[in-house]
């Protein structure tokens, strides 16, 4: 009896240069003999039950099969077609900030040399092209390129290419737009109140009950000797205020001493002008108080509703702002334009869950009023538009924030936190979109007790995040990279031989330098703290490498 195939060669799509195997199952009473062929002509040597074909050229693609023979007859497989293909590819979705992208792609390639890029622009014509990366060797990687300077607020299109002697490939387009990405920063302490200054550069937190304020945009907090849970900073970062029940603590030399006040009050939410001098107060009740003297003494007035659930003030403390609940389903905002001397009505909404958060410009012509559906107004109240904002925020906005300018509006919601950078007319939802916790599921930027703040500019955005099921709460930053050109370079060499860098960039923003051995993966190696414009550093591992690639990331 003959032989006979119970199992036929089966079709294959392989990499260029990579390895495969061909085979067949027979049944056969005496041993057979085997003899693929390629495209009907029978192969050199090949006579196993099984053919391997390593470092697979484009020559070698077309149809194979096998003959199997014994002294009882022969039988002729069907054929098997081996194609070869350039590179598997795939563009991935970047990681975008306001200012720059992080482009990526996954590849699998054969043994071949193989140079990467991105095709890149506003349309799918694309008009830009990065710089080649050359894979070397079989590699899966995952290739990434930063691309800076780019507009605000702006859809992009990029598309991964590949190619080598095999021929070219696409990854396919994928769109992006250029938002603000929060950054988590001091990742040590649990946090529970956060205060941005106006000029963006400085910061004051609690933690524990104790006072820390940063200089340097997050990197470290140092502690104070003050306690209380902070509500107010200066536009210029000198001036802090705090509250613990019915004591107002109040430092005008960035937390170095304190004075203590007393309060008329325990009181739940505060409204402080830009120097932080003049501030409104309420205990949730009726009764809003204000100062003049960073909270040393107090008046009283009555605010037209009650309960009093947030404050917010113009610039110069002479208009402020209220939101009530006053009835079921029933959301109402107060205003005044002499400091708390007296109040007005200046709307009500139908809001089932009432209103959450208000903030205002500096002027005090544009608010911003945060709820299950989030108002504003552009003429100090005087009307509403229907419009929520934003249109597509899933969920109540926990917390509001505006610019000097009331041109740059966020909204912290319990899905997101939303970016307007034009007044309410359009927005966008800030990078990322979910935050990382343990012990349960990532919940969004802004869930439960998100509050988010502005600089004056509306460049540098803070947020306060976190699960109060878990007590656990977090400080993200959002930061303009810096005006100043970014430089990194080897100045000389000390008498130990290591090599002296030199980062050169604008003062007051952080840096992180990277290393890396083939421009692929790249690893943190030093946070440098820019003080002056230059800062020399020194890698001791660098004599551990035959070659290292470095890199400066500004923040």
């Amino acid at each position: 009896m003959g032989p006979i195939i119970t199992a036929q060669p089966e079709n294959q799509t392989v990499l260029g240069a990579t390895s495969t195997e061909m085979g067949v199952s027979v049944t056969a009473a005496v041993s057979p003999y085997y003899q693929w062929l390629f495209d009907g002509v029978a192969i050199p040597n090949a006579t196993n039950i099984s053919l391997t074909l390593t470092n697979i050229q484009l020559n070698q693609a077309g149809t194979y099969s096998v003959l199997v023979s014994n002294i009882f007859g022969f039988i002729l497989s069907s054929n098997a077609t081996l194609s070869v293909v350039h590179a598997s590819l795939a563009t991935e979705t970047p990681d975008p900030s306001l200012y720059a992208a992080n482009l990526l792609a996954s590849i699998t390639t054969g043994s071949s040399n193989t140079a990467v890029w991105f095709d890149w622009g506003l349309t799918t014509n694309y008009s830009n092209v990065t710089p080649a990366i050359i894979l070397q060797g079989a590699n899966a990687p995952i290739i990434s390129n930063l691309m800076t300077g780019l507009t605000p607020y702006t859809t992009y299109h990029c598309q991964a290419v590949a190619s080598n002697v095999f021929g070219t490939v696409l990854g396919g387009d994928v769109s992006f737009v250029t938002v603000p990405k929060f950054v988590q920063v001091a990742t040590n302490s649990v946090w529970s109140a956060l205060v941005l200054s106006g000029d963006g550069r400085e910061l004051a937190a609690t933690a524990g009950g104790a006072i820390y304020i940063s200089t340097n945009l997050g990197l470290t907090f140092l502690p104070t000797t003050g306690t209380g849970s902070v509500f107010a900073i200066s536009s210029n970062g000198c001036t802090i205020l705090a509250a613990s029940g019915s004591n107002i603590y109040a430092s005008l030399d960035r937390g170095l001493t304190w004075t203590t006040n007393s309060a008329p009050t325990a009181f739940s939410c505060f409204a402080a002008s830009s120097d932080a001098q003049k501030l409104a107060a309420t205990d949730g009740s009726v009764n809003v108080y204000t100062s003049t003297n960073f909270g040393a003494t107090w008046k009283g007035s009555t605010a037209p509703y009650s309960p009093t659930y947030g404050l917010t003030s113009s610039a110069d403390g002479t208009r402020l702002y209220g939101i009530s609940f006053p009835a079921r389903e029933t959301g109402a905002v107060f205003g005044s334009t002499n400091s708390g001397k007296t109040w007005a009505s200046l709307g009500t909404f139908g809001a089932q869950y009432g209103l959450d958060s208000i903030s205002c410009s500096a002027d005090g012509s544009i608010i911003l009023v945060g709820g299950e559906t989030s108002f504003f107004s552009t003429n100090a109240g005087a009307s509403w538009p229907t419009r929520s904002a934003p249109n597509s925020a899933p969920g109540p906005a926990a917390s509001t924030a505006s610019s000097a300018s009331g041109h740059t509006l966020i909204v912290s919601t319990e899905w997101g936190t939303y970016v307007s950078p034009d007044t309410g007319n359009s927005w966008y939802m800030a990078n990322p979109q979910v935050f990382l916790s343990g012990g349960f599921p990532a919940e969004p930027l802004g869930y439960l007790m998100g509050g988010v703040m502005s600089s004056a500019d509306g460049n540098t955005l803070a947020l306060i995040t976190g699960d109060m099921d878990i007590n656990s709460y977090s400080i993200f930053l959002s930061i303009p990279p810096p005006g100043q050109p970014l430089t990194l370079s080897v100045a000389t060499n000390t008498y130990s031989g290591l090599p002296i860098f030199q980062l050169t960039g604008e003062s007051g923003y952080n840096y992180i330098v990277q290393a890396s051995t083939n421009l692929l993966n790249w690893t943190n190696i030093a946070s440098v703290v820019n003080t002056n414009g230059l800062v020399p550093f020194t890698d001791p591992a660098w004599a551990n490498y035959k070659q290292r690639f470095y890199r400066a990331v500004a923040p």
